[in-house]
C-alpha cells in the first residue's frame, strides 16, 4: 500500500497549497486492519504552515473554526 508521507490542507482560493512533511507508521494487525497509528511531525514547520493557511482563509472569505 503507498502511503503519502504529507496531506495538504484545503486549498483556500486554489492558489497555494499548504503542507508539511510527517512521519506516518501503522501497525497492521491483520485481516485489512491496523491496530495502531502514530503519527510523528516538526512542530516548528508546521507553525508557518498553520498561519499561511489561516491568513489564505481569511483572505478568500472563510473564518477559522
Amino acid at each position: 500500500m503507498d502511503l503519502p508521507d504529507r496531506e495538504p490542507l484545503p486549498r483556500p482560493g486554489r492558489r497555494v497549497v499548504h503542507q508539511a512533511h510527517n512521519l506516518t507508521v501503522l501497525h497492521y494487525a491483520g485481516d485489512m486492519r491496523f491496530s495502531y497509528e502514530e503519527d510523528a511531525y516538526n512542530p516548528t514547520n508546521f507553525g508557518p504552515v498553520v498561519k499561511g493557511w489561516l491568513e489564505a482563509f481569511r483572505a478568500n472569505g472563510g473564518t477559522p473554526d
